[in-house]
């Protein structure tokens, strides 16, 4: 990691003088799942937004909020930025704190911010994906595009570490205003940081489906960690990869030279499963099995990390001082698959003085379907990709650019 995200204090918000008269943006993480009926199905990211919200509503001249749902093709309803306003109206229902949302970039919306300035109301402009220049493939148009979103404000403040990839309301705005990084954001890069200097032992945790998609990640791992235990549909590339048997288990057959060489170069380190569950279909439940070893039968499905291996992986996990924990251990969602995912979930849980650093999607959803206790965890990252990218990158765009700028 570069040591110059170490100290971040220089480009805090908190080091904004006369915030009173500014107009303040801020880029929050907003991406929040809505089910059918327009429900919203996990509000932590919302949580963490409000407080920045709620702290410049009342002390700056006005606010603009904005953040994305989803990935849009059109102006979907269903991802509308209105589908989050009842969240924050509740939050501010025994204040006189307005909210108000701007379905457009236009001189309509500099009217409204004039006019509502210094009346404690918060703007949050629609979900800035249904704006094709949001993402566009052309840099030119993104960054005409932020400089139109820059003209709505004095200050930008980015509050969306999960938001992590370059676009005009993440990257190229900061190139136009006064740019800082907000409490959300860097209380993931502080917490992050911490695996990085880290009390030994050192045990990762990596699960999930695909080798692929944590290539960069499991390497750093591997160089830094002192075990790494691998579960999920990932551990049977690697089984195969050297040679054991995995049935009819889903593997990524261009990763297997990879996982063989990361065996061969890191043996005293990787941890695989020593027994699984198994079905031989995953309609008809009743055909649950245990194997007697790291071997999975022909015509049989590896569906949870087994009994045994999840005694080897608590052992390796009591004696580490620092965890990093992302990906699940089998098919979790199903109660029947659970076992491995919701073991390590509750152990970490109840865990005292150790650094417990855990995230993505899928370990988020685990955590929070069977842990009602979450004190052992240090920090629960909504970072999803972006936790991976800043932990096994040296640079990180959206915090690279306000730095570059206080340089």
């Amino acid at each position: 990691m570069n040591n110059k995200y170490l100290h971040l204090d220089r480009v805090y918000y908190k080091t904004i003088e006369n915030v009173c008269n500014k107009k303040v943006i801020i880029r929050a993480c907003l991406n929040v799942e809505i089910d059918k009926e327009y429900n919203i199905v996990n509000d932590s990211r919302l949580q963490q937004a409000f407080p920045l919200i709620n702290e410049m509503v009342n002390v700056a001249q006005s606010v603009l909020v904005i953040g994305h749902i989803g990935r849009p093709k059109t102006r979907d309803p269903r991802l509308s930025i209105k589908q989050i306003i009842p969240f924050f109206k509740n939050k501010f229902k025994n204040t006189s704190i307005r909210i108000k949302v701007l379905d457009d970039i236009d001189q309509d919306s500099f009217t409204k911010i004039k006019m509502y300035s210094k009346n404690k109301t918060v703007f949050f402009l629609e979900n800035i994906r249904f704006f094709s220049e949001e993402e566009s493939e052309d840099i030119r148009v993104q960054e005409n595009f932020a400089m139109k979103l820059a003209k709505l404000g004095d200050i930008f403040i980015n509050d969306a570490f999960p938001d992590y990839r370059i676009s005009a309301s993440t990257y190229y705005i900061a190139r136009y205003l006064p740019s800082y990084i907000g409490p959300a954001y860097k209380n993931e890069v502080d917490k992050l940081n911490l695996i990085f200097n880290p009390n030994k032992p050192f045990v990762a945790i990596m699960g999930g489906a695909k080798l692929s998609e944590k290539i960069d990640i499991l390497n750093l791992m591997l160089k830094i960690s002192d075990k790494v235990l691998i579960g999920g549909a990932m551990s049977y590339t690697f089984l195969k990869a050297i040679g054991i048997q995995i049935g009819s288990s889903l593997f990524e057959p261009e990763k297997l030279e990879l996982a063989k060489s990361m065996i061969e170069n890191y043996k005293h380190k990787i941890c695989l499963p020593i027994d699984h569950v198994i079905v031989k279909s995953l309609d008809i439940l009743s055909n649950i099995e245990i194997t007697k070893n790291s071997a999975i039968p022909d015509d049989y499905v590896g569906v949870d990390i087994g009994p045994n291996t999840i005694k080897l992986f608590e052992s390796e996990i009591l004696h580490a001082s620092t965890i990093l924990w992302n990906g699940p251990m089998g098919m979790f969602e199903n109660t029947s698959f659970a076992n491995g995912t919701k073991n390590i979930a509750m152990l970490l849980s109840h865990l005292k003085n150790k650094v417990i650093i855990a995230g993505g999607g899928e370990t988020v959803q685990a955590i929070n379907k069977f842990c009602e206790n979450k004190n052992g965890y240090t920090h629960i990252s909504n970072g999803g990709g972006a936790m991976l990218f800043y932990i096994s990158n040296e640079n990180f765009p959206t915090l690279d650019v306000i730095l570059e700028k206080h340089n």
